[in-house]
C-alpha cells in the first residue's frame, strides 16, 4: 500500500467518524424542544415540506412541516415569528431509516397562534 492509499484510507475515517458524531449527537438530542425567534422567507417542498427562516445572525434554518403551516406562515412571510419545535426521530421511507428531524410545534406572530396538525 502507497501513502496515497493510506491517506485516502484515513481521510474516508475521519469523514465517517466526524459524520457519525453529529447523528448521535442529533440523536441523542431527540424530544427536545427548542423555541427561537427568527423571519419566515420561503418554503421548499420535495418528498417533504420544509419552512425556511433565518435567524438573528443571517443564518438559514430548515425545519419540516405540515402543508397548512407552509400556508400559515406564507401570510407572513418576512415578519419574524416566534418558532416552537421539537427533535424527533422518524422513519423516512427513502433512507429506510429512523433518522432525527426538526419538526415545527406551533409558530406565534403577532398575536396569532399556529399549531401544526403532523405533530
Amino acid at each position: 500500500m502507497n501513502n496515497q492509499q493510506r491517506f485516502n484510507g484515513i481521510f474516508f475515517v475521519i469523514i465517517f467518524l466526524v459524520a457519525w458524531m453529529g447523528f448521535c449527537e442529533a440523536r441523542e438530542k431527540a424530544g427536545a424542544t427548542q423555541k427561537i425567534t427568527a423571519t419566515y422567507i420561503k418554503s421548499e417542498v420535495g418528498d417533504y415540506h420544509h419552512a425556511i427562516f433565518l435567524d438573528n445572525s443571517g443564518k438559514e434554518l430548515s425545519f419540516w412541516c405540515s402543508p397548512k403551516m407552509i400556508d400559515f406562515l406564507e401570510r407572513h412571510k418576512g415578519k419574524k415569528i416566534d418558532i416552537t419545535y421539537t427533535i424527533k426521530e422518524v422513519f423516512i421511507p427513502e433512507a429506510k431509516n429512523k433518522l432525527p428531524i426538526e419538526l415545527i410545534d406551533n409558530v406565534k406572530v403577532g398575536g396569532i397562534e399556529f399549531k401544526d396538525i403532523i405533530n
